[in-house]
C-alpha cells in the first residue's frame, strides 16, 4: 500500500495527470478520485500529506476549460480543499440546457479502442451537487 501511495502522491505532485490516462481523459478524474480517496480515508498522516497538494492542483485549474462533468468535478474538490471558486460556477451554470440537464460528459474511454462513455444524467447529477454545494457555501455566510 505504501508503494501505490507513493506513486499516486509522485502523480499529483508532478502533474502527470494533466493529460490524463488511458482511461481517464481529463486531470479532474484525477482530483475528483483523490479528493474522494482522501475524504473517506481516517488516516491523518495520509490526509495531511495529500490535502495541501491537491487544493494547490485544483487552484491551478479554476477557469480552464472543461464540460460539464469537469467542471462540477473541480467545483466539488474546490468546495472540498476550501477553495472558492466563483469562474467555474459560472461558467458551469452557463451549460445547463432548457430542459434542466446539462450535456453528456465524458466519464472513461476504453484504451485499446478510443470508445468514449459519456453520461448526461451523472454530469446533471454531478452538476447539480456542485452547484448546491456552492450555494450552501455561500448562503450560509
Amino acid at each position: 500500500m505504501n508503494q501505490t501511495l507513493e506513486w499516486v502522491y509522485q502523480v499529483l505532485l508532478h502533474r502527470a495527470y494533466l493529460q490524463g490516462s488511458r482511461y481517464y481523459e481529463t486531470a479532474e478524474s484525477f482530483l475528483f478520485f483523490l479528493y474522494r480517496f482522501i475524504g473517506g480515508c481516517d488516516n491523518p498522516a495520509t490526509h495531511s500529506r495529500f490535502y495541501p497538494l491537491l487544493k494547490e492542483r485544483v487552484m491551478e485549474w479554476i477557469g480552464t476549460e472543461g464540460d460539464g462533468l469537469a467542471l462540477a468535478m473541480r467545483l466539488i474538490v474546490c468546495k472540498f480543499t476550501d477553495v472558492k471558486n466563483d469562474i467555474d460556477l459560472q461558467t458551469l451554470r452557463g451549460l445547463q440546457r432548457e430542459d434542466g440537464g446539462w450535456d453528456t460528459g465524458l466519464i472513461y474511454k476504453y484504451g485499446s479502442s478510443g470508445l468514449s462513455i459519456r453520461n448526461r444524467g451523472l454530469t446533471t447529477v454531478m452538476a447539480i451537487h456542485a452547484i448546491q454545494r456552492s450555494n450552501f457555501a455561500s448562503s450560509s455566510l
